[in-house]
């Protein structure tokens, strides 16, 4: 297992930036649809505010799945592989 330190680095950046980027969607996702509830919204925006919502949403759960992508890649020494050639 070659330098299990550098792997460990990979593994936190790719979580930090994971954290930042899926915390920045959440809590878009979560503003969007506060304020509109807050400001005692309904009314045909709704479905707009709620696909908005929704997408940010996805884009969450996106960088989640490429977080755990991105793990099993480190973990397996692909970059490593990949230097061989």
């Amino acid at each position: 297992m070659p330098n299990t330190t550098n792997r460990n680095k990979r593994i936190i950046g790719a979580v930090a930036s994971a954290a930042v980027m899926g915390g920045l969607m959440l809590l878009l996702g979560v503003c969007v649809l506060l304020d509109y509830f807050g400001a005692g919204g309904s009314g045909p925006e709704l479905a707009l505010v709620l696909v908005s919502a929704l997408i940010c949403l996805v884009v969450a759960v996106g960088v989640a799945a490429a977080l755990l992508q991105r793990i099993r890649e480190v973990k397996r020494g692909e970059e490593d592989e990949a230097r061989k050639y």
